[in-house]
């Protein structure tokens, strides 16, 4: 069962860029939900570990110029990465570009109360137009990972994820 830390902390993502002076300029947000595909860099044969899984994600943009603020909340419905319950992932980005972009974030794993070390985020997409108000964002990732709950691990494997993601945006 999630707790208050995870309320809060999503709260507070969402309120920085709700309150914040760059949000009250002239700019252009966005509303998106999707799917990612994530594998780890390296194979781990383990029974304790899923080394690929499915993410669902909604995500928050604000746009102003070529520069993007994003808030994303990820949920693991499987047991990825050593994880036994479903997990969640609020991530922030800064993205730079507008059809062909590329940006930087850093996330958490949340999982029945407790939160993982942080991961960073490199990110290439492609947001294609499919309307004035609506897109479809295309992107890969690679994530900075470090799953210290696996027992069962060596140390020396690599588990750095490759993620693949679609999602559609609706603009306002």
């Amino acid at each position: 069962m999630m707790n208050r830390c995870f309320w809060i902390y999503a709260a507070l993502m969402i309120g920085l860029v709700g309150w914040s002076p760059i949000a009250t300029t002239a700019g252009q947000h966005s509303l998106g939900g999707g799917i990612h595909y994530l594998i780890t860099v390296d194979d781990i044969d383990t029974d304790e570990f899923e080394d690929d899984s499915i993410g669902w994600l909604a995500s928050y943009q604000f746009t102003s110029g070529f520069t993007t603020l994003e808030l994303d909340i990820e949920y693991f419905p499987d047991r990825f990465a050593g994880f036994e319950d479903e997990v969640w992932a609020p991530q922030a980005f800064l993205v730079f570009g507008s059809a062909l972009y590329a940006g930087l974030g850093i996330g958490r794993y949340y999982e029945d109360s407790n939160w993982s070390d942080p991961f960073y985020v490199l990110r290439l997409g492609l947001d294609l137009p499919v309307s004035k108000e609506w897109s479809f964002d295309i992107n890969v990732n690679y994530q900075f990972n470090d799953f210290d709950q696996i027992q069962d691990v060596d140390k020396d494997v690599d588990t750095d994820t490759i993620t693949l993601g679609t999602m559609i945006r609706y603009r306002f």
